[in-house]
């Protein structure tokens, strides 16, 4: 009787022993723009290793991922622990990375409304506005503004007056950026706050935004180069 016992004891205390078994599992949140966040459910696991399915790896337990377009991606995660591992893929499907349109890119050309001071006056002016994009939500924008006083009294439509450059204009749509930024003047020091929009209709570019610089508007449809 004490050997059947000391038996069961002992087949008892292998079992007890035996470390838990490592099950990888995770859940996938999407949001805005592309971003995923990982929540981690992996257990008998004490380090992680994640591939994203972008060239992108990860050592953290819940990580997040940030996708720039719009396909299926398949997320490995391998769990590892004292028993062993194990690897769970999952695809994800990305559908609302905002990929805007190619033709804001390149040079436009027209005439601005400008007002200044919150009056209602406006002058027209010509402008010249060249498009460069930094990455697929993001555009820089440099403004030329054609025109200006020479003294109190004369205009000369030749003087190019100012000179604002955004560098970081982000993307809403497809077809509209949002200008929010600090720029650069003519002069090359004055930091201005701007806000404001800009659209592309077809092969219009539409642009209004504030200037915090005496109040200064800006409205204005270009055409493309």
């Amino acid at each position: 009787m004490k050997k059947i016992y000391y038996l069961l004891l002992f087949l008892v205390l292998i079992s007890c022993s035996k470390d838990e078994p490592v099950i990888a599992d995770f859940d996938v949140s999407l949001s805005e723009n592309g971003k995923v966040t990982l929540t981690n459910k992996s257990t008998g696991a004490d380090t992680y290793e994640w591939d994203f399915g972008n060239g992108i790896n990860s050592i953290e337990k819940n990580p997040s991922v940030q996708y720039d377009s719009n396909k299926d991606y398949t997320i490995n995660l391998t769990a590892k622990g004292k028993s062993g591992q194990n690897t769970k893929p999952k695809t994800v499907k990305i559908t609302n990375v905002i990929e805007p349109s190619d033709n804001f890119v390149g040079t436009f050309s027209g005439t601005m409304l400008y007002s200044c001071c919150n009056t209602q006056n406006k002058t027209t002016r010509k402008a010249i506005i060249k498009i460069n994009k930094v990455d697929k939500n993001t555009i820089s924008v440099e403004l030329t503004q054609l025109g200006g006083y020479v003294s109190s009294n004369i205009y000369q439509e030749s003087l190019v007056s100012d000179i604002f450059r955004f560098s970081k204009v982000k993307a809403e749509s497809q077809t509209s950026f949002k200008i929010d930024e600090s720029i650069v003047t003519f002069d090359g020091t004055s930091n201005r706050r701007c806000v404001g929009t800009m659209t592309i209709a077809g092969s219009n570019l539409i642009i209004k935004f504030d200037s915090d610089f005496f109040s200064h508007k800006y409205e204005m449809t270009l055409q493309k180069n």
